[in-house]
């Protein structure tokens, strides 16, 4: 058995997914991985939403695996964490997931945010994985100076209020080993869902 973790990263195909999935199995050097799961709903072959140069490359490579999926569907999320035949199950869960366009309806961020964020969450807890790592994006509303801890900040429109119960409802589960980061406004090669949205 290899001592390096298996991965799951789930959605932000569109925002960093490709970038956290290039540093944890690059093209160049060891990869930090012995196996990389990346799931989405995305297809990726024929692409439908950009993928930039390297992905396509990244998920050529032995131990990286790509699927196509649902995530709003139970059974779904279920079988994403059975890993592959002989390998030891995943240790750590990056979840990406979550609607990013401000301008959908409430129903499709409680579904693409809360709903999945929250299956996801309650099936890493029931596998016990080692961490459960949610990427939180800046949705909140600040005055003209940066945020402090101690600042009593806002979320921002209805988007932001979902991704903020979202954390609520994965503080909430049993037996979650959850890690929240916090980012800042994500700028770079292929971040073009992200800039659309502010």
């Amino acid at each position: 058995m290899s001592t390096k973790p298996n991965v799951i990263i789930f959605g932000g195909l569109n925002t960093v997914a490709r970038a956290l999935a290039s540093y944890l199995a690059p093209l160049e050097g060891d990869s930090l991985v012995n196996h990389l799961r990346i799931v989405d709903k995305y297809s990726i072959s024929p692409p439908t939403t950009y993928l930039g140069a390297d992905f396509p490359k990244v998920v050529e490579k032995p131990n990286v695996e790509y699927r196509q999926a649902n995530l709003s569907v139970p059974a779904t999320v279920t079988s994403t964490f059975d890993p592959p035949e002989g390998e030891a199950p995943y240790s750590y869960v990056f979840d990406l997931s979550g609607e990013i366009r401000w301008d959908r309806p409430e129903e499709v961020h409680i579904n693409n945010t809360c709903n999945v964020a929250r299956l996801i969450g309650t099936e890493a807890a029931k596998r016990g994985v080692k961490a459960y790592v949610r990427l939180q994006h800046p949705f909140y509303i600040t005055n003209k100076h940066p945020a402090q801890e101690s600042d009593d900040i806002k979320p921002e429109g209805t988007y932001g209020i979902w991704w903020h119960e979202t954390l609520r409802i994965l503080g909430a589960i049993k037996d979650l080993n959850l890690v929240i980061l916090r980012t800042a406004h994500s700028y770079g090669p292929y971040q073009t869902e992200m800039s659309t949205c502010y």
